[in-house]
């Protein structure tokens, strides 16, 4: 049962994603975090390097502050973890590495 929460909790993600007007939405992708962390990556090197082509990226857009909106998620297991609450600090995280990389998120 351990194996299978760890398994479930690996394939949550942070989706990004960027609004160039209110009809359109552009998932921009997602980075996998360590089971209960909100803090770390499977694969940190990659994951910020991934995040260094992001924020390029969506400077690159022409962007007026809130049209990046971030989502964090988690997968929904019996822990001591509350899934809401990780989901929110993933997404501070990733906010706070965007800002980190000159972004107005």
């Amino acid at each position: 049962m351990k194996k299978l929460c760890c398994v479930i909790v690996i394939f949550a993600f942070t989706g990004f994603f960027v609004f160039a007007n209110t009809d359109d939405q552009e998932e921009i992708d997602f980075l996998l975090f360590l089971p209960n962390s909100s803090d770390q990556f499977i694969n940190h090197g990659e994951a910020m390097i991934h995040l260094d082509g992001i924020a390029n990226y969506l400077l690159s857009r022409n962007l007026v502050p809130g049209q990046i909106h971030v989502f964090g998620y988690a997968a929904a297991v019996l822990n001591e973890v509350d899934g809401d609450q990780l989901s929110l600090e993933r997404a501070h995280f990733v906010m706070s590495e965007l800002q980190r990389r000159g972004l107005n998120v």
